[in-house]
């Protein structure tokens, strides 16, 4: 058995989309016990590419198709963007990559060779459109929700800016939309407008004793964070404080401060099955986490049981965190994924099943996923959880 995990990231600008497949040689070694390694999936604006990266997190080699590849080698025209991913986005259990032009407001997906390539160039078989409707220019995709109804239908989530509205799209097992009914097809997640500020930053999938989905926002203009509970059908439940909707906390955050990826069953070492808000702050480069009641709450304000630092250092400027990756490495750590967008530097921090740095020691603690130095442009997309892959 293999397990594969994949990162996909994107130059600063429009993107430029890659569609020519690269051929790619068979995996060197065929044990079904062995596990073939995680994948990093950077993209720069022109180029995507992938690394294979050891138990530990680091990158296994600088050696083309062993340690490194091209996604593939075609350029798309300016305006795509890698928006999100969908892992076993099919009934064949195949990974797709949704993108989206902000230019034509068109939406397409690829999908994924077991080895990270695009599997060809063919319309229905390698790649197709989500839809064939176009957007306008405000609308963004946010989040893939996966089995977010009843039926086991995937949603793909979007807001627009302009008007403060979040819809979704049910997804055929195929990763086409179902169709363009409403309440069949897509939906309005809730008639409110969020108001200004407000953007859905995360899906935390059964955050609650009933495992209802929520929808987690966070205002830059206020400082607050709420989530919104949704229905089977991937609607607001309602608009009643707690029962629909509630704050996360009651704290007002500075506007530097930003949601960066959400940890799901920390403490495993007490087997608490405890949800973490991970949060970062641009201006000091701190992180810290919020643990998460069963209802979707802050737990309370007290430090190391309703929150903590992450880890009490400083970081240099140009570091922001990027990702979790969970189960990153041998032991099933959690890893944060920081990237530097000055130095060019990648480096993971591991954490403690309390959420916290285990400590400040080289490889031990933390270490450089890699020695590259990336020109500017590189960052983080998605985290992808792939399937696990019988290599018979």
């Amino acid at each position: 058995m293999a397990r594969m995990e994949k990162t996909f990231w994107q130059g600063v600008g429009k993107i430029i989309v890659v569609l020519a497949l690269v051929a790619m040689p068979a995996p060197l070694f065929a044990l079904p016990s062995l596990p073939q390694g995680d994948q990093l999936e950077w993209f720069n604006g022109s180029q995507a590419v992938y690394w294979n990266l050891n138990s530990n997190g680091t990158l296994k080699n600088r050696t083309v198709t062993d340690g490194w590849n091209w996604v593939s080698t075609q350029v798309l025209a300016s305006g795509w963007s890698l928006t999100t991913s969908h892992a076993n986005g099919d009934k064949l259990g195949n990974d797709q990559l949704l993108w989206q032009n902000t230019v034509s407001g068109t939406s397409v997906w690829w999908k994924l060779n077991s080895n990270g390539t695009l599997k060809n160039r063919t319309q229905a078989n390698g790649w197709d459109w989500i839809s064939t409707q176009t957007l306008g220019t405000s609308w963004r995709m946010t989040h893939l929700q996966a089995n977010a109804d009843k039926a086991g239908n995937a949603h793909l989530l979007w807001w627009n800016a302009s008007t403060q509205k979040a819809v979704y799209w049910k997804l055929n097992s195929n990763g086409s939309l179902k169709n363009r009914t409403i309440g069949d097809g897509w939906n309005y997640v809730a008639t409110q407008t969020a108001g200004d500020g407000w953007y859905p930053s995360l899906v935390q999938k059964n955050a609650d004793s009933l495992n209802s989905d929520h929808l987690v926002w966070h205002s830059t203009v206020n400082g607050k964070s709420s989530y919104w509970k949704l229905n089977s059908n991937g609607t607001l439940k309602n608009r009643t404080v707690t029962d629909g909707w509630n704050w996360i906390g009651t704290w007002t955050m500075a506007t530097t401060w930003r949601m960066a990826d959400l940890q799901t069953n920390s403490s495993k070492a007490a087997g608490a099955g405890i949800n973490h808000i991970i949060w970062n702050d641009s201006s000091t480069n701190k992180a810290v986490y919020w643990t998460l009641n069963s209802n979707g709450s802050l737990k309370n304000r007290t430090v190391t049981d309703g929150w903590n630092w992450i880890a009490t250092h400083t970081l240099d400027s140009g570091w922001t965190i990027n990702r979790l990756q969970t189960n990153a490495d041998s032991r099933n750590n959690d890893h944060i994924i920081w990237h530097n967008s000055v130095s060019g530097k990648t480096a993971y921090w591991k954490l403690n099943s309390n959420g916290t740095l285990k400590n400040r020691t080289t490889s031990d603690g933390w270490g450089y996923i890699s020695t590259h130095t990336l020109t500017t442009g590189w960052r983080i997309r998605a985290l992808v959880k792939a399937q696990v892959i019988n290599l018979f």
